[in-house]
């Protein structure tokens, strides 16, 4: 039986605990679920200890917070520092924003919106796929809140997928986000597809 440590995730608004389960044998990927709602995707194959995979998942969720934490502070130049020179940034909608500046730029055009003043990013994540040592698949899902609301309404819930790499050996950033606005097929869609959600 594989020994499982816990571990707090640094998600300030929707706190959860992820399980972490060491790598076991075979060569297929082991996923581990809470019933918090969080779970851990680790690939067999990589050759990291299991305090050192504990040690990268604090790492990307520390950087991920400073991300989190820059729709409240503005402070998006510093969250800008956990992303690659050449980032790549899709929005729900589809937007590409190409590169830190434009990163930048976006989101302070964004949060100067009077809308968006005082809004907070809502956040969970829910997978950790390591592919190397130096290479993280990530899977999250949020929702931006604004100041007047308690909870972010569903229709804004999004899942997103990012790829965060460790460029110089040390420090985590976020080479890829894709964001995409989590939407219930009507019955058509469900028809055609054979899906059923």
């Amino acid at each position: 039986m594989v020994g499982y440590g816990l571990m707090e995730s640094w998600r300030r608004h929707l706190p959860v605990k992820i399980l972490f389960s060491p790598i076991q044998s075979g060569n297929r990927p082991i996923s581990v679920r809470h019933a918090g709602n969080a779970s851990l995707l680790l690939n067999s194959n990589v050759k990291l200890s299991a305090m050192n995979k504990m040690l990268e998942i604090n790492a990307i969720m520390q950087a991920n917070e400073v991300i989190y934490q820059s729709f409240e502070s503005l402070d998006f130049r510093k969250a800008s520092e956990y992303l690659t020179e050449d980032c790549d940034y899709i929005t729900f909608n589809g937007t590409h924003v190409k590169g830190r500046a434009a990163y930048i730029k976006m989101h302070e055009q964004l949060m100067n919106n009077f809308m968006f003043r005082g809004a907070r990013l809502d956040g969970l994540v829910e997978q950790v796929n390591f592919l190397n040592e130096n290479t993280a698949v990530v899977i999250a899902s949020g929702a931006i809140r604004f100041r007047w609301q308690k909870t972010a309404p569903q229709s804004r819930q999004s899942i997103n997928t990012t790829v965060w790499v460790r460029t110089d050996g040390r420090q985590w950033q976020m080479a890829s986000f894709h964001n995409c606005r989590v939407k219930k097929m009507n019955w058509l869609a469900r028809w055609i597809t054979g899906m059923d959600s």
